[in-house]
């Protein structure tokens, strides 16, 4: 089977520059920690793509700059300034549903709050901290019990259920692709706190 020839001009046209989305996220950290927020708690979440670009900058993998920060043989990055990073492909990569319509839970009652829009597609990380979502149990758990006369046996059933908002948007941000470039994975980045 024939190697398949890497572009490597149009390989680093597409992929942003790993110092500057870097320094994006610091920017943010920072501002945090301006603020007294505790920045060691916060969770970095990138998609696959720009945690490539991560893993790639010196700085975050050399043991001159950061020792055991990870191993670029296994693939893995554990930190940028002091904050855990992590790979999800869970952020917004397609408008609406990505079928040209709304989210399942969409409808006009919640202004189609669920549709992922424009801005949002622009995000290449998000950085949250445990005081930015509030849970709590909106069903306690709750069992019963039953005899099934079909298949002679008893079944114990028991379900809950959690609800999560936004609690202090303050302690979260994003990093988002400049506006108007003509490619998702842009060079140029902006902070948005």
């Amino acid at each position: 089977m024939p190697a398949i020839p890497l572009n490597s001009i149009l390989e680093k046209t597409m992929l942003p520059n790993a110092d500057k989305v870097e320094a994006a996220i610091e920017d943010i950290l920072v501002a945090m920690q301006l603020q007294d927020i505790d920045t060691a708690e916060c969770v970095i979440m990138v998609n696959p793509t720009i945690f490539r670009v991560l893993r790639n900058n010196d700085k975050l993998l050399s043991t001159r700059f950061s020792e055991g920060n990870g191993n670029f043989a296994s693939g893995t990055l554990y930190e940028l300034a002091g904050s855990r990073i992590v790979m999800t492909n869970r952020l917004p990569s397609v408008l609406g549903d990505g079928n040209g319509g709304h989210h399942k839970l969409s409808n006009e009652a919640n202004a189609f709050a669920y549709d992922v829009t424009s801005n949002e597609l622009n995000t290449i990380a998000v950085i949250l901290h445990p005081k930015s979502l509030f849970a709590g149990e909106t069903i306690p758990l709750t069992s019963d019990i039953w005899f099934n006369r079909e298949e002679k046996q008893w079944f114990i059933d028991s379900f809950l259920a959690f609800g999560v908002t936004t609690n202090r948007p303050d302690v979260c941000g994003s990093v988002q692709k400049a506006v108007g470039s003509a490619s998702v994975n842009s060079a140029d980045v902006d902070p948005d706190v």
